[in-house]
Parts: C-alpha cells; structure tokens; sequence
C-alpha cells in the first residue's frame, strides 16, 4: 500500500508538469481529471494506512514500525488557455480574441463564433484548472477558478431557446451585476447564419 501511494504522488506531480507545457485541449482536460484523481487516490491511501496503524497500536500487536508517508501536495494545475488566454485575460479584454462583436450596444460585452465545435474547444480548453460546482439556478454546466473566475456552459438562452449553446465568464471586478455582485462579464454565443443581434 506504501509503495501504492509513493507511486500514484510520483505519477500525480509528473502528470501536472506535462500538462503545463500542452496545449491540447482534450489531452489537457483529460489529464486534469487524472491529476485529481491520483492526488484524491495518494491522499486516501496515506489516510488508510495511518489507521491501520492507529487500529493495530490499539489492539496492542507488535505493530511495525511506521514508514515515513511521503507528503500528500495538491500541485495547482495551470488554468487552461484558448487563443492564447486564460479565461480571466479573455474577461478583462472583453474577449477581443474571440470571434467577433455583435452589432449595436450591448450591456456586456458579447463575442459570437461560428460553430458549435468551436464553443465547445474554447470550454473545454479554458475550464482547464477550475473546479465543477453545483449550479442548479444556472441549468449548465459551471466551473470555479481558485481566484474566483468562473468558467460556464448552457444549452440554451432567453434568446435562442433550447438549442443555443452560450459561454459565460466571469471575473470578480468593477461591474454591478443585477445579483449585486460585482463582477466583470463576458459572453460568447453561437451566431446562427449570421444573424448576430443576439443578446
């Protein structure tokens, strides 16, 4: 079980270094969830292991003498990247990177792309790092930066209906949102053959 441990630690932290240096979505947001749980997998087994111990000094047994467990880390993974930004840097700029800028004012700043294929890469490369959070008001899915950055996905809007797929970000800042939190916005839609008054 001790060599169990040393290995999925030394697994865990190399894994978090590759990732650091990939810039493959899918390879980056699966290694995520491998790196977690590893980390989860290497903590459990140094928690089992100090109870066993704990269970066998009680029962009086010559109990071994105990090994040195090597330190549990959460090493941070990176936050993922899309056109070359975090999530946050995409929030701050206003997403200029992204697609283009719907016509007329809107009241936050909205980007629109061309397919759904090129929504779901961008989700999936920049929820990269975050944590999943329950959501249920949201209806979709909803991730947390350690920072408070927020990363989200939905099928569906007030505009578009059940099949229009939108990104939601946000980042802890100077906007006053209509829930009083102050936070700077940025959406990103699909836009449906061009028609990009959507809001």
């Amino acid at each position: 079980m001790l060599d169990a441990c040393e290995h999925a630690a030394d697994a865990r932290d190399g894994l978090a270094v590759a990732m650091g240096g990939s810039n493959h979505a899918e390879v980056v947001g699966e290694l995520s969830g491998i790196t977690t749980a590893i980390g989860a997998a290497a903590e459990f087994a140094g928690t089992l292991s100090a109870a066993l111990h704990d269970f066998a000094d009680r029962m009086g047994s010559a109990a071994p003498t105990p090994t040195v467990m090597p330190a549990v880390t959460t090493t941070a993974v990176p936050p993922g990247r899309w056109k070359g930004k975090t999530a946050k840097e995409h929030v701050l700029n206003g997403g200029e990177d992204i697609g283009r800028a719907p016509k007329g004012r809107k009241r936050m700043p909205i980007r629109l792309v061309d397919s759904v294929e090129e929504l779901y890469a961008g989700f999936a490369a920049l929820k990269v790092g975050a944590v999943s959070r329950s959501a249920t008001q949201y209806g979709g899915d909803f991730y947390e930066f350690p920072d408070g950055t927020t990363i989200a996905f939905r099928t569906h809007s007030r505009s578009g209906g059940e099949n229009d797929p939108t990104m939601d970000l946000a980042v802890p800042g100077e906007q006053t949102t209509t829930y009083k939190a102050r936070k700077t916005l940025l959406k990103i839609h699909l836009d449906h053959e061009g028609q990009d008054g959507r809001s």
